[in-house]
């Protein structure tokens, strides 16, 4: 951390420099030979948050804002940190590259540069702004992709045990996530009626547009409902006949009518239907999770090695 007396020779500085003006906005912090206004923050911020701070006043933006300051300093600090070492290493971004980079965000959106342009100035960010923090975002994930991924070695071994402990997850034939409702068997020809009617009820409140969901919650506490909830991925193969039968050629959010089984009376909505993936993707899929997992380990050791070697002093 820098000492006061640093600190205050820095400031004596900037008062004596072309650069005083930013006195009147405010240093937040103070990283190597490098600072960070609170504009700067908030335009960060503002960058970040666009999309939940969209129509709110200034006060209403301060309010949604004011609690995230520290949280985001410190994001901001990490990213100055990590573009001066990757400029270190002779890692830069050609204007090519952040061209593309925004042309691949307006075609998301359908528009041409001076829409693109305005609707930025409509949002309060200046395009030169917009460009420079594309760029700054390239250059940190080439760096993590030339100094961390590509260091990253999974082996065979790896994978192999990953796929033994999370097999579930990758099945090799399809398979099927259901919300389920279970009605006991009737006993009795009064409770024959009265389980009837009850079924009656949950499916017309299903044609009537009722959500899975709010059906479960309306009828759990019903005395002869015997399981109502959501359950974990079952392959075909396991699935019993009588169930098979019904849920092979519906699609995912299907509602089955009622099932009449020897154990209850089920009630099923599809709420995902996995199609089988052939193994080899299955492999690929699970080196590039691992490379990831290893990845963000790295990043993070990283990252916080270059906060333990540089002189950062926060003023907010």
């Amino acid at each position: 951390m820098l000492r006061k007396g640093l600190l205050f020779f820095i400031i004596l500085l900037l008062i004596n420099s072309a650069e005083a003006s930013v006195l009147l906005d405010r240093i937040v912090a103070i990283v190597g030979k490098d600072v960070i206004t609170w504009s700067e923050l908030y335009k960060a911020m503002s960058f970040e948050y666009e999309v939940k701070i969209r129509g709110l006043d200034a006060k209403q933006k301060e309010a949604f804002l004011k609690p995230l300051e520290k949280g985001f300093l410190e994001k901001l600090i990490d990213m100055r940190l990590q573009i001066a070492e990757a400029k270190k290493m002779k890692i830069s971004v050609s204007d090519s590259e952040v061209k593309t980079a925004i042309e691949s965000i307006r075609n998301r959106y359908g528009m041409d540069l001076d829409q693109f342009k305005k609707v930025l100035k409509k949002e309060g960010f200046g395009y030169n702004d917009y460009y420079q923090r594309i760029k700054d975002q390239i250059l940190i994930r080439k760096f993590i992709q030339e100094e961390i991924d590509s260091r990253i070695v999974v082996s065979y071994s790896e994978i192999d045990e990953y796929y033994k402990t999370h097999k579930k997850e990758f099945p090799l034939d399809t398979s099927y996530r259901f919300a389920q409702i279970k009605l006991k068997k009737p006993e009795s020809p009064r409770e024959e009626q009265a389980i009837a009617d009850e079924v009656k009820k949950i499916m017309d409140s299903l044609k009537k547009g009722t959500a899975f969901d709010d059906v479960i919650k309306e009828i759990k506490d019903n005395k002869y409902v015997l399981f109502a909830g959501d359950m974990d991925y079952i392959s075909q193969r396991d699935i019993r006949n009588d169930f098979l039968k019904v849920v092979r050629n519906l699609k995912e959010g299907d509602v089955t009518s009622p099932i009449y089984a020897p154990d209850g009376i089920y009630i099923l909505k599809i709420v995902k239907k996995q199609l089988p993936v052939k193994l080899e993707v299955i492999k690929d899929n699970i080196r590039n999770l691992l490379i990831n997992n290893e990845s963000e380990k790295r990043y993070k050791k990283w990252a916080k090695g270059l906060r333990q070697k540089s002189l950062i002093e926060i003023l907010l």
